[in-house]
Parts: C-alpha cells; structure tokens; sequence
C-alpha cells in the first residue's frame, strides 16, 4: 500500500503545481501509437498524463521512441519531485536560458528550480545547454538525485559496465537497483547514448512512486488508539468503542493489546514535535588556483597551463568566449569540460576567450579550487615563420626508400642548426619558439621514409631545439627506371633499349658494349663474339642505347634476350636498377629504307666584282 500511497501523493503534488490541470486530460486511448502496448504501461502513461507530466507531441501521437531535450526534462523532473516553481522567472542563473527562446524559453522556471533542488548543475561556463539531449547516464543521474540518494551513489561501488562513465556508475547503479531503469537486451546500460521518452516515461512513473517530499519522513501504517467509555470505576477490561476515521485509506488492523482508558480521546498518539531544521550553510565560491601560470603552447593557437594539482587532486578545463561563473566549493565538474595534464597543449584558443580551469578531488569529482583565465595575444602560441622554397629542396637519396634535404646555412635564417621529423600527415604549425621534437640534421644527409611517414616537418632551430622558421617537405620518389626492347626487324642486327626515366652519367657515358650488356641471346643462342664486335650509342632526346651487332642477325619470330651488366645501369638518384634483362620478339618487317638525298646542285661562280675606275 506504500507505493501506492507515494503515488497518490505524487499525483495530487503534480496536479496542484502551476502550469498543470486534470481538466479534459487526455489517455493512452487518445494516442494511436500507444494502442499495442500492454496494460500496465498504458496506466503508467495514464497517471503522468493525468498529472500534466506528459503530452503527446500531436493530438494523436505520444512518440515514445523520440528524444528529449534537457529543457524539456527540467520540466518532467519540477513536476515529479514536487519541486518549487516560480512560474514568474524572467531571468535565469544560466546564460543560454532566455525567457524569449523560443523552442526552450518555457523551460525557465523548471530549470531554475532544479538547480535550487541540486537535482541539477548545468555545464561549464554557467551553461544548462537546454536543447541538448539528456543521455541514459544523465537521466539515472537526475532520478537518483531528485529521490534524495545523490550521497547513497557516490559511495557505492558503481556498475561494472563499459558503457558507462566513470562519474555516473554509482547513480546507474542506483537506478537499476531501484528499478527506475534498466539494461538493454545486450545487458550493457549504454550510458552514453540518448534518452527517449519511454525511459523517462518509465523512470519517471517509478520515480514518483517512490518519490518523498523533501523536509518530510516516510509515514508507517498507525495503530489507531483504541477509545474506551469511561466509568467512575474503570474495568480491567473496559469495552473499547468505534475507533475515529484516519486520515490515509489505510486498512484497520485489529489490535490485540488491552487498551488503557484515557480521559481524552485521541485518535493517536501525540506526535513528536518536529525540530524547526536548521538552515543549510550557504555554499562557499571555490577559492582560485594560487601558482596556475599561462604559457604559449607548442603549437600555433595554443596555451598550455604549468600548475601541479594537490596529491589526490586532478585538473579540468573548458574554454568559451566569455568569462565564467565561479562554482561552489564541492559542486561536482565530472561532467564539465575535459580532464587536463599539467604542460599538455590547449589548442584552437584565441585572443580574449577564457578558459576555466578547474582543481577537483580525483575520486568525487568535487570542486576544490577554480580559476577563470582571459586569455592575452602574448600567452598564445604564434606560428613559426615559413621557410622559403630557395632555402631548402627535397631530392631523392643515395638509395630507394630515402630522400635528401638540400639546405642552406642555418646561420642565413638566424638559426644554430636543423632538425627534422618523418611523419604521416602534417597536423599542426609549431609555434615560434616551441621546442621542437626531431633529430639533427646535416644537409644531404639521407632521410628513411615509408608510406606511413612520406612528410618530412623541418625546422631551423637555436641551441635548445626551439623552432625559428619551419617548413613541411614532401617527397614524391619518381617510378623506378625500366629499360625495353625497341622493334626488332629481320634481317638486321641492332638493338635499341630505351629507358624510361632519366639515367645517371655513370651509365649514360659508357661506349662499350661489354660494360653494358651481360649477353644476347638470339632464338636461343648466343655468341660472345656478338658483344665484343659491337659498338653502342647515346641518344639522350630518346633516352635510348643503339647497339650495333655485325656479326648477327635476325630472322623473323625470334625472340631475342639481352642480359643487362650488373651495377651498369642507375638510375638519376645513382640507384642501381633492379631488373636484370628485357626481351622481344623479331618482326617481319624490316625498318623503311631512307631514300638517299639527293646531289645539291654545284653553286654558281660568282662574276667578278667590275673595278671602279679612278676619280
């Protein structure tokens, strides 16, 4: 009977909150989407519907599967707790609550209530975000607070569940013991994914049924005091009369004790005066940071902070345009902002924003200390100047898989020297004065690069690493040289073999056939007497060797092969070409015949020039 009680209490406290009524309050009949559900849930709808917790989103439709809003929760949770509304609120403790926005603005005076009710504390920066969704921890959180239990969650050992964030595993641990949410089919909570209606429906009826105003104690069934007729003489055993109604519709249970005779009757004991409660302190502003400095960051738009957190302390941080509202000393921040480490880069920050930072005891998530810090150009990192293109170029190095930097002399850009660093892709600008994280580097020396690291980040830095001028180079290795046959023709002895990428001098300068040519085959056989009695050509407009052979020739379909020397052919970078020979097949044809030029016709004598006679 105690749950029902509760929820008749809930009820009636809903129902006489402003903004609600009974009057023509619709049912789960009235929504076309709640027809299937079972007959349990439908009286669960039924009572918030009839309590003004709930409406359909349409005459028609309930929408249980839809997601709700955090402004749209603060009311649902006002009503539920029976929490003071002050319906006349035109301004609120949060920046982004606006009594004239248009999709929340009605929101107000519900969310101001739960923060009075600590039910709920807005994020960082003294934001509520009240079109932001209420995830399923969040909901657990806001239940598990709203019945009271906001201690019991904090000092319970938590769900082990992966699914949900450390801060929140006492109050999920709560909810589900409490029975005012569940676990999915999976058995996992989900705690970061959205709320739909259908938790907050559910959640919210069990809530209710447990829910006991603040200020007030559960109140047992009372034994009704028996009222006896007095006498002049009373009897041991006097004959007890009807007993007076009670207040609750509680069944009267039937006593067994012998009643004693009192002069007055009463219909119970006289209750204990109850004590006038103490007022609760008013919560102490977090006292600032003392030693937190502010320096550049290591990349270009970033602050890092140097302070060391008190041992059993850990740091958190936001940053937004404008300054923030100091927190209460213990008002929890494990949901504000990100966790930070001491020196670590806060980046994407510009002149003017603040950032909060915020001291809070590891293990609550408690604030301890708070500092608000507006930021200044001379805190934030500043890009490093660009190298210019004349002062550095990449090449290909002495082997496959390197590249080379050709630089000038770190003096000329006011440096002490190089350092570089291999990397996947380019994602920051150092900072000008930023140490930067590489290895010496001498020009021409040769870089190692894969295909996981193809960049080469650069830096002209002073004595102690700490960058100058920057600049991200990037390598693009040329395809590997490949040496072909051109048309073989029968009835002829040349081969032509053409390369297709550049060739190192030491390759191209070679006249002797020996030097670059292993062997030729011919259908099959070959004679050394081939090689010795050739002679090759350069022709550096084809990239391509001619080599005549005088003493062979070619018949049509033969397939001819030529071993190439080993060592003899480079490529441009001095790269030893891999490919070992090259082959083709003899056609048909022979080559078209030149016709020869014709004789140019013998040039006439020029006459004599006529003497010009004397003056």
């Amino acid at each position: 009977m105690r749950k029902s009680r509760s929820l008749i209490l809930g009820l009636a406290l809903a129902l006489s909150l402003p903004g609600t009524t009974a009057l023509a309050a619709k049912t789960s009949a009235d929504f076309k989407d709640l027809q299937d559900l079972d007959a349990a849930t439908k009286a669960k709808i039924d009572a918030l519907l009839s309590a003004g917790v709930f409406n359909g989103v349409s005459q028609d439709t309930f929408d249980l599967k839809s997601e709700m809003n955090r402004a749209q929760f603060a009311k649902v949770a006002a009503l539920i707790f029976g929490l003071k509304v002050d319906s006349g609120l035109k301004m609120s403790s949060f920046s982004d609550v606006k009594p004239d926005d248009k999709g929340n603005g009605y929101a107000l005076p519900y969310i101001e209530a739960l923060k009075n009710a600590g039910i709920a504390e807005g994020y960082g920066g003294g934001r509520f975000d009240p079109a932001g969704k209420v995830t399923k921890e969040q909901l657990a959180t806001f239940l598990v607070r709203g019945l009271g239990k906001d201690d019991d969650a904090k000092s319970a050992p938590g769900v082990d569940d992966q699914t949900v964030s450390d801060w929140a595993k006492g109050y999920v641990e709560l909810a589900l013991e409490l029975k005012l949410l569940s676990n999915g089919a999976d058995g996992k909570f989900g705690g970061g994914s959205n709320a739909t209606r259908d938790l907050l429906v559910l959640g919210a009826y069990e809530a209710k049924e447990q829910y006991v105003p603040r200020g007030a104690t559960p109140t047992p069934t009372p034994s009704p005091s028996l009222t006896p007729t007095p006498s002049a003489s009373p009897s041991p055993s006097p004959t007890p009369s009807a007993a007076p109604p009670i207040v609750w519709p509680t069944p009267e249970p039937t006593s067994t004790a012998t009643p004693t005779v009192q002069p007055t009757p009463t219909a119970s004991s006289t209750p204990t005066a109850t004590p006038t409660p103490t007022a609760s302190p008013t919560p102490t502003p977090a006292p600032a940071i003392t030693g937190l400095t502010v320096e550049s960051g290591t990349v270009a738009g970033s602050v890092r902070l140097v302070y060391e957190a008190v041992s059993g302390n850990g740091l958190r941080f936001v940053h937004q345009p404008g300054p923030f509202v100091t927190p209460k000393v213990g008002s929890s921040a494990a949901e504000i902002g990100s966790e930070y480490e001491t020196g670590a880069d806060i980046r994407g920050v510009y002149e003017g924003e603040h950032i909060g930072v915020y001291e809070v005891n590891a293990s609550t998530g408690a604030v301890v200390r708070f500092s608000d810090i507006a930021l200044t150009a001379a805190q934030i990192g500043v890009a490093a100047e660009q190298l210019l293109h004349t002062q550095f170029y990449v090449s290909a190095g002495s082997v496959p898989g390197t590249a080379k930097l050709t630089l000038v002399n770190p003096s000329s850009v006011g440096a002490e020297k190089w350092r570089i660093r291999t990397v996947g892709e380019n994602v920051y600008t150092p900072a000008s004065g930023a140490f930067f994280d590489g290895v010496d580097y001498a020009s021409g020396q040769d870089i190692d690069l894969d295909t996981e690291h193809p960049l080469i980040l650069v830096a002209a830095t002073d004595a102690d690493n700490r960058v100058i001028r920057y600049a991200v180079a990037v390598y693009i290795p040329e395809p590997a040289v490949e040496v072909t046959l051109g048309p073989l023709h029968a009835g002829v002895g040349q081969l032509s073999l053409r390369a297709s990428g550049e060739l190192h001098a030491d390759t191209t300068s070679l006249t002797n056939t020996a030097d670059l040519l292993e062997s030729i085959s011919i259908g099959g056989e070959s004679a050394p007497g081939w090689i010795q009695s050739s002679f090759v050509i350069w022709d550096s407009m084809t990239s391509t060797f001619l080599v005549q052979l005088p003493e062979a020739t070619f018949a049509s379909g033969q397939t001819v092969v030529v071993t190439l020397k080993p060592g003899a052919w480079k490529d441009v970078s001095g790269a030893v070409l891999e490919q070992t020979s090259c082959a083709g097949v003899v056609e048909l044809t022979v080559p078209p015949v030149i016709p020869p030029i014709p004789p140019i016709p013998p040039i006439p004598p020029i006459p004599p020039i006529p003497q010009i006679p004397p003056v």
